[in-house]
């Protein structure tokens, strides 16, 4: 993402430069200091793999809901499972629910997923199951539907699995891309922010902000005349993902650099 500096958002008195034709609106007046002052080198990406969040309940209603604590604001969403089908197998049927990145932060989706279960006998009957997506949960997290689907050949009901796959693309180099800023690394939150040269940065310290995922206003300053980095890392703990099944957030890290214009 590419970002224009603070002071740019408020001079009226200089001509339209390189830095000022990015045209982002101008920030909220809430303003939020990181924890730490210090500014570093970008550390390599660290990737953890997800601790699965798993929710069991024998189903006689066929609602499953997982209680969301943190949030008032719902959306809902419908999945139809046109495809399944009976096929006497005994593993669970896995229903895959596509969510963003800013839907699992905020949390309070609820999701329907309905479908046509058979018995063996032939007989069939229209349910739905109904997940409210926990705030934070992570991606891959499991939510079993115990004798919820078609009737087995051992009399039972197939188990239904329904598993959150975060729509969240791998970190790249995101200078001059829009769209997806944030991404996630277990509990903490990264976003790498490309920042246009200006020749301000040899007389004065310069300052930039981001927009988080929680509408707070984030702001870090770039000091390039005194300590030479054309990049560096911001750390805001308590500002990333809400924990799952835990209190708190984790870090938000806010990844810069500067990119200097063609042949300069």
């Amino acid at each position: 993402m590419v970002v224009r500096w603070t002071d740019d958002l408020y001079r009226r008195d200089a001509p339209p430069s390189y830095e000022e034709s990015m045209g982002l609106s101008a920030p909220s007046t809430e303003s939020l200091a990181p924890s730490t002052g210090s500014t570093r080198s970008v550390p390599s990406h660290r990737f953890r793999e997800p601790d699965h969040s798993i929710l069991r309940g024998e189903i006689s209603t066929l609602t499953l809901t997982a209680t969301n604590s943190h949030s008032n604001s719902r959306t809902t969403g419908t999945i139809t499972l046109s495809d399944y089908v009976p096929d006497g197998s005994t593993a669970p049927y896995i229903v895959r629910v596509p969510l963003t990145l800013r839907e699992i932060f905020t949390g309070g989706k609820q999701v329907f997923i309905s479908f046509k279960r058979y018995s063996r006998s032939g007989r069939s009957k229209e349910v739905r199951l109904t997940l409210d997506v926990p705030q934070g949960c992570p991606d891959g997290a499991r939510f079993t539907y115990d004798n919820a689907g078609h009737e087995l050949p051992n009399g039972r009901r197939q188990d239904i699995e329904v598993v959150i796959a975060e729509e969240s693309p791998a970190p790249t180099d995101q200078c001059g891309v829009a769209g997806q800023v944030f991404y996630r690394d277990g509990d903490d939150l990264h976003a790498h922010v490309c920042l246009p040269w200006t020749s301000r940065l040899e007389r004065k310290a310069c300052k930039f902000h981001i927009k988080g995922l929680d509408g707070a206003r984030y702001e870090v300053e770039v000091d390039y005349r005194r300590t030479r980095m054309v990049n560096g890392v911001v750390e805001y703990r308590g500002k990333g993902m809400p924990r799952d099944k835990r209190e708190g957030r984790g870090s938000l890290y806010i990844e810069w650099e500067i990119v200097f214009p063609d042949g300069q």
